[in-house]
Parts: structure tokens; sequence; C-alpha cells
């Protein structure tokens, strides 16, 4: 009885009250709708669309006749596939009667049951009354914490504008040429690297050409073009080195992908410095581990076509940030190793404590020829990262979430550019050691530029 009184008493204050969402920063979800259909929130906002979110239940009043403007208003603005995102929660139906709420007014967005998850993110933005309709934007704020009344479509219209909220026709899009990854990367010269070019269109798409622009360092070696991409199909460009050695640590290029639904680019950044080094650590992408017996096959190479001489091994050892160890190194030969030039030396690595530490960074590092170079390894649970060569220069963590260390001698002027070439910001070191906020950077790939060295590291909040 009480929990019936309860029910009744927030119906009734559905009815004449203000609703508004007490939060100003949106709290993460993901919950399936009366459909089927996967929702979730973080994936439409870095999508860099706003969501407006309709919190009702079917029997409210003021909800049965907030609904249908609601409905007007997003197919003025777009269905979904434009500037915002529209998605309904009830806070107390069922998937049965969320379909024939749907049915019944047209809503075409998410409707987002019990059976999904309603209760639960209604609790968790503590909506009190009925209907509540926010609006959150792509940096995770909620900038509209109670849009009502709502008086027509033109009342949601007009409340979403001041954000760039523009109306749109609900046609289907033509589609896109997607180039993935948007940034290509080049560590070891004359390697054959990729990228892939994906058809997001209903149709066939004919690739014209892919050419290299900024200088004659890149070449297109394959597929031949014209190519032809049907619908949903993809096709891997094979990109080669031409003529070392580069001006600079680092240089970009850009790639021309000319279709026939016009121009697309594609950012392809080349990094020179383990060449000056004359030794190189491979591979420097994330490679799975077998559960059974994690481990990860790594070479040192002597790749210095500069000189061409005999590069000696001494010690390659774990220097771990803080505790430790936590790798095991088991080395091909026993030590010092002469390493002649275009050999390879042959080690494995394996995390010692399987599924103990997660979360960990470490260092590998290599002495040769009196230099120490230092390899930054992330070990968490599954999954074992060699990054890159880190010189002299130790970078960590890596990825990095709010902040990031420096360490290395006389360190001096240190600068931070993003995959673009464009510089984020400058510092001036006083020591051996510079920590570095990087709270406000985005997600993605960084350079530190530190005397005459390049490092790379990763933001991922």
């Amino acid at each position: 009885m009480k929990k019936t009184l309860l029910f009744v008493f927030a119906l009734l204050l559905s009815f004449g009250l203000k609703a508004q969402c007490p939060l100003t920063t949106a709290v993460d979800f993901t919950a399936t709708d009366c459909h089927g259909t996967n929702v979730h929130l973080f994936d439409i906002l870095d999508g860099g669309q706003y969501v407006l979110i309709d919190f009702f239940f079917t029997t409210c009043g003021p909800c049965q006749q907030a609904t249908p403007k609601i409905v007007e208003s997003y197919s003025a603005l777009g269905c979904n596939m434009y500037d915002v995102y529209y998605i309904e929660i009830s806070t107390s139906d069922g998937d049965a009667a969320c379909q024939n709420w749907a049915a019944n007014y047209g809503v075409e967005y998410p409707t987002i049951s019990t059976a999904g998850g309603g209760n639960t993110i209604c609790s968790q933005y503590g909506i009190q009354q009925y209907p509540t309709i926010i609006l959150i934007a792509p940096d995770r704020s909620i900038v509209i914490q109670d849009l009502w009344p709502i008086s027509n479509a033109q009342t949601v219209i007009n409340a979403l504008a001041p954000y760039g909220i523009q109306e749109h026709d609900c046609t289907t899009p033509v589609g896109e040429l997607t180039i993935t990854p948007d940034t290509l990367w080049f560590y070891n010269m004359g390697d054959e690297q990729t990228f892939t070019i994906l058809n997001e269109t209903a149709d066939a798409v004919t690739i014209e050409d892919v050419i290299p622009e900024g200088g004659s360092a890149l070449e297109i070696w394959q597929p031949s073009f014209p190519y032809t991409l049907e619908a949903g199909a993809s096709v891997d460009v094979v990109v080669g080195y031409q003529v070392p050695p580069l001006k600079d640590d680092f240089s970009s290029f850009i790639i021309n992908v000319m279709t026939s639904l016009g121009e697309r680019q594609v950012v392809a950044m080349i990094q020179n410095t383990a060449l000056d080094l004359g030794i190189i650590l491979g591979p420097y992408f994330m490679v799975e581990l077998n559960t059974e017996n994690p481990s990860l096959d790594l070479y040192l190479s002597n790749g210095n076509t500069g000189t061409q001489t005999p590069i000696e091994i001494n010690s390659i050892v774990e220097t771990p940030n803080e505790g430790g160890p936590y790798l095991n190194i088991d080395l091909s030969s026993e030590l010092p190793y002469t390493l002649n030039y275009g050999e390879d030396f042959r080690f494995t690595i394996s995390p010692r404590y399987k599924g103990g530490k997660d979360g960990v960074t470490t260092f590998i590092e290599v002495n040769h020829d009196g230099k120490t170079d230092y390899y930054n390894v992330w070990i968490d649970g599954e999954l074992l990262t060699i990054t890159e060569i880190n010189n002299e220069w130790r970078l960590f963590p890596n990825p990095a979430n709010e902040s990031l260390t420096l360490k290395g001698e006389k360190l001096g002027t240190v600068r931070i550019f993003n995959a673009f070439g464009q510089k984020m910001d400058e510092f001036e070191a006083n020591g051996d050691e510079l920590n570095i906020n990087t709270a406000g950077y985005a997600n993605g790939v960084y350079f530190i530029k530190v005397n005459e060295s390049t490092l790379r590291f990763v933001i991922s909040h």
C-alpha cells in the first residue's frame, strides 16, 4: 500500500511542479531500448552530437501532451542523423508498454524501458518529476536541465538553436568515404605500411587515385587504380618510403584520395629518430597475449644505413618505475653480443604476474656501445603494449590520463605537438624531471620534442 501511495503522490506531483535534473555533468550509460537496439551515451557524445533525453512514463498526462511535440521537433532536426540525438527513458514501464507507446505516438528514436535499465538511469540522473527533458553537449555537460513547458515543436527547436543545432530534412545521407586510421605512423623506414579505405555509402565508389603530397618521400605501391569498391567493401592501400633520411625528427605528408564522391585526405606522419641510433625495436604495435603462456617476441635490429657498423649489445634488463620486477626477459643468446649491420637480436618478454599487475608501466633498458635506450612496456591483464624507443628519455605513464612525467638529463625546452604537427604547449624544464598536466588534452596521439629527440605518447582519458 505504501509503494502505491508514493507512486500516486509522485504522479500528482508530475502534473503541476517544475521538473529539473540536478546534475550539471552527464553520467554515462549503456542500455537496450524496447526494440533491442543498444544505446551508449558517451559513444554518441564522442561522435560530436548533442543528446536530448526525455524522461517519462506512459501514464503521465504531461508526458502524453509533450511527446507529439517532441516527435515533431525530432523530425525537424534531422531524425538523429545530424546535430542532435533523441532518446526517451521510462522510469516504470516494461518493453511491451514502451513499444505500444512508441507506436501510438510515432516515436522513432530509442525508447528505453525498465528492462533496458530505464529506472536505474532515471535514478542516476536524480529525476523526481516527469516529464524532464534535458540536453547534453558533446563535452558531457548538461546545458539544459529542464526544457519546459513545451507549447509546440518550435519551442524545442528554438531552445536548441543557441547550441548550433540546426534544422535538417530526414533524408538518408548519401554517405562518405571513410579513411582509417586518420593518422598513419611510419616507424621503420622502408617497411610497408597500410591504411584502409572503407566505402560506407549505399553504392559502389571508384577510387581514382591515391597521391602523396608534401615531398617525394612517400609512394603508393598497391592496389592499381582506378579501383572500384562496392557498398560496404574496403581495400588496404600499401604505402612505401622512398628516400631517407628525412630532414627533421618527424615529417607529415598529406595523402589525397581521389574518388567518384570527391576528394578525401589522410595525414601520414614519418618518424626518423630510430635511424639515428642505429638500433630499432619492433614491433611497435599492441599484440594480444596467449593467456596460457603470455609472451611477446621482440628484436633489436642494426639498421643504421649511414655507418653500417657493428653494435655491441651489453645488457637487456627491466627497470620498473616502482616495485617490480614485472617482466620475464628471455634472451636468445648470451650477452654481450655483437650485432652486425642488417642482423637481428631476438628475445622474449612476458608478464611475471599473470593478471596480478594490471595497469603497470615498466621499462626495458638496453645498453649498447656506451648508450642506454629505454622501451616503454604497458601491462593490462590480457594485453601487452610495446610503445616506442625512448632513447635517453623516460616518458610515463604511456598511455597518459591526467598527467605525464618526462625524465632525462638537461631537459631544457620541451615542446608538445599534436598528430598534425601543430604545437600545443611549450615548457622550460629546470632539472631532470618535468611533470605535465594533460587533463585538458583530447584523446589521441601526441609528440614531445626535447633537444634533438622526439617521443610519442597517447592520451586516453
